[in-house]
């Protein structure tokens, strides 16, 4: 008679290793169910194992494998038939369609966790996945230069990296926000640009993150007499504008 019993573990390896150690059956041959998902939770808060259900675990009482069927004789050929028409082949997902709609999906659990109304739209870009965030509480990550927002961006593309390689890039905007910000922020960025130009003395700008950072590279090309060069360690580095042939 078939039994089953429940394992689980912080991720699917860890549960199947679990049942085979205490079954004595190769994580390979399990026959299994699993029964929750489990979720990583952000920084420790709502973390979930997996769990699996393990059918027919025990090798005891297994029948031995039924032996090889011998070939059929050859029959005679059939009459050859017109060709058909080939059929319309249903079209196969993207290889990282369910790897992208992991990420939004965690991307999404992250900010529940946070308590926002702020829903999570993925959208496969060139480079990896555009995600736009919108609703009644997307205000609360475009405060502080959108530090919050940087930070679930920062975080969420650690966790693909590791869990969803096949992504690349994630970028997060606000819904109706990035243009309209990105417009002033260049804009400031000419103004100190030109100041540079004028008086010589380079200038060093606030920390920035990598997608601010490569807006402010790109500004400073427009003056041909001037340099910028990123200073710093970890996600936040500060960029300094500088006339060429100076410091």
């Amino acid at each position: 008679m078939a039994t089953e019993r429940i394992f689980e573990g912080r991720h699917l390896e860890d549960a199947l290793a679990a049942a085979a150690e205490a079954t004595g059956v190769p994580a390979a041959d399990l026959h299994y169910r699993i029964v929750e998902q489990g979720r990583r939770g952000l920084f420790g808060l709502g973390a979930r194992s997996v769990r699996i259900r393990v059918e027919d675990a025990s090798p005891v009482g297994l029948e031995p494998p039924a032996p090889p069927l011998r070939a059929p004789p050859p029959r005679a050929r059939p009459p050859r038939q017109e060709p058909r028409a080939p059929r319309a082949m249903a079209q196969q997902p993207e290889p990282n369609a369910t790897s992208r709609a992991a990420a939004a999906d965690t991307l999404q659990r992250m900010i529940d966790l946070m308590g926002l109304d702020v829903q999570v739209r993925a959208e496969p870009s060139e480079n990896g996945l555009d995600v736009v965030l919108s609703g009644g509480d997307r205000a609360a990550l475009a405060q502080n230069d959108a530090e919050l927002r940087s930070a679930l961006q920062f975080l969420i593309n650690r966790m693909a990296r590791r869990s969803w390689p096949d992504v690349g890039r994630i970028q997060l905007t606000l819904e109706g926000g990035r243009e309209g910000r990105d417009a002033e922020f260049i804009e400031r960025i000419r103004g100190v640009a030109a100041q540079v130009a004028r008086t010589g003395t380079p200038h060093r700008l606030p920390p920035m993150n990598a997608y601010e950072r490569r807006i402010v590279h790109l500004t400073v090309r427009e003056f041909t007499e001037l340099g910028s060069r990123s200073d710093g360690n970890g996600h936040l580095k500060r960029v300094s504008i500088f006339k060429q042939g100076g410091s």
